[in-house]
This record gives C-alpha cells, structure tokens and sequence, in this order.
C-alpha cells in the first residue's frame, strides 16, 4: 500500500473482515471497495453480513456494486463488471448468424460445482423431463466437489451429457457459439458474468431470479427468469422447452447479444 496509488478491493472474502476497517481507518490513499456478492442477500454468512454493513454505513469510498438499489447512501454505485472485447463482440454476431434455431435444443451450464449455481437442481430437471428428443446435448462446464455426485445422477437420464471440467476462453466461447441455452438456476449470486458471455454469442439465459439478475434478464425478452420461491424448476423448465418456437429462440438470441453490450470493456472505461 505504501508504495501504491490507488487500490482496489474486491469483497466479500474472509480477510475482508479485517482488511476493510484497516483500509478504511488507516489507510490514506484513494480507493474502492467492490461488493461482488448478493448486495441484498436476506442471511448472508456472519462475515459477508459484517463487511456489506461496514461498507454501507462506515464508509467514505465508493463502493461497487451488482444492480441498482433504491434507498442507498449516496457512496453506492452500480458497476457491470466487464468480461467482453469488441473481438467477443463480433464473434458472437457470427455465432447468431451461424447458430441453429430448430430442435433439438443443446444446453450448457458453466460454473463451479458445488457453490450453490443449482447444477444439481438442472440436471434433476432434465432427468424428470418427458420429452427428451427435444434435448441434443447438455455441456457441464467447470469442476468442484459435486462432480462426482454429477456424474452419477446424468447415468440415469437418457441425454447426452458431456462433462468438460475448466477449459480455456477460446473453447468456451465454441461451447456458447454452438449451445441454444444457458441454464444457471443458482441459489446466491452477485451477477454472474457468465450470463454475459453466453448471451453474447446468442446462448439465452434461463435464470433465477436472486439479486441483480432480474434487472438484466427480462422474461420472454433476453431470457427467462425462474421464480425458485413459487415454481419448480421442472415445471418451468418443460414450460419452455416444449413451447418455444424456432422464431421466438431467434429473437430471444438477438436481445440476450444486445443486452450483453453493457459488459464490455468499453462500456466500463466510460
């Protein structure tokens, strides 16, 4: 810090129990905090709860955060965080341009297993699904502690389930180029940057609807928004599958690109 500018935090994290008072009583150089998690989380773990409240009503800094709120202090910006280039941005045309609009549907889901993103809830989903034709392919990206428990449950549901563990940006953005949906029934989030990505190569997003991911992903418009609280997923998920057409999935793929303008590198500079 003392040979520092600026700096830059980026909370909730353990040591920002300590690091935020330290930051914000004795140091004297300009910085930021950023809230990466759920700004509104209604029982947030102890140490999560104790750094949003620092940040809310013990600090002069700005600080960051997913979505916009009404009633915060005049210190609480809204920030996209960005994860697009203007090279993404013109591969994801591309990828719309190319992409197939007719069943059957390949879905994706990208995240960490095991941290509450709901690939367990999706995968029940699909095994209870009745119409599996409807269904080309399910692609299962990254890796954590449910893995294991993952495979298991896909021997029983007759999809073709492929599980690729962490890959690089490059095949990624294939995966995305060539996937009709998204689908992140997650229990906790800030914003997920992954709903960007996919919806910048035409990957609708199939959501829940937890912090800031209802201001974005807007029903029947870029997206679909899963009410967790009032209907299960299955139901939701047969809901859309079985009825879209191949003109609606279209035109839901245009506006999830569009939307995904706000996370580009050049929208966060200005």
């Amino acid at each position: 810090l003392k040979k520092s500018d600026i700096f830059q935090f980026r909370a909730p994290t353990g040591i920002g129990n300590y690091l935020i008072p330290y930051l914000s009583f004795f140091c004297d150089i300009p910085g930021w905090f950023k809230y990466g998690g759920n700004w509104i989380q209604k029982n947030p773990p102890l140490g999560y709860k104790f750094q949003r409240k620092f940040l809310k009503k013990y600090q002069n800094r700005k600080v960051t955060v997913n979505g916009k709120w009404d009633g915060s202090p005049a210190h609480i910006y809204s920030f996209e965080n960005p994860c697009l280039n203007e090279i993404d941005r013109k591969k994801g045309y591309k990828a719309i341009l190319d992409k197939s609009y007719k069943k059957p549907w390949t879905l994706c889901f990208v995240g960490r297993l095991g941290e509450k993103k709901g690939e367990k809830i999706f995968l029940q989903a699909a095994k209870r699904y009745p119409m599996n034709s409807d269904i080309k392919k399910i692609h299962i990206i990254g890796d954590g502690k449910n893995k294991d428990e993952l495979l298991n449950i896909s021997k029983d549901i007759d999809i073709n389930i492929e599980f690729h563990g962490f890959i690089n940006k490059s095949k990624l953005s294939l995966l995305y180029s060539e996937s009709n949906f998204i689908v992140l029934p997650s229990e906790s989030e800030g914003f997920p940057k992954v709903i960007a990505e996919a919806s910048n190569f035409g990957c609708i997003p199939i959501v829940s609807n937890v912090s800031s991911i209802p201001q974005y992903i807007k029903d029947d418009h870029n997206g679909f928004v899963w009410d967790k609280n009032k209907v299960l997923f299955e139901s939701f998920f047969k809901k859309i599958l079985s009825k879209i057409s191949s003109k609606e999935i279209r035109s839901l793929s245009i506006n999830a690109h569009t939307f995904a303008e706000k996370f580009t590198f050049n929208h966060y500079i200005k």
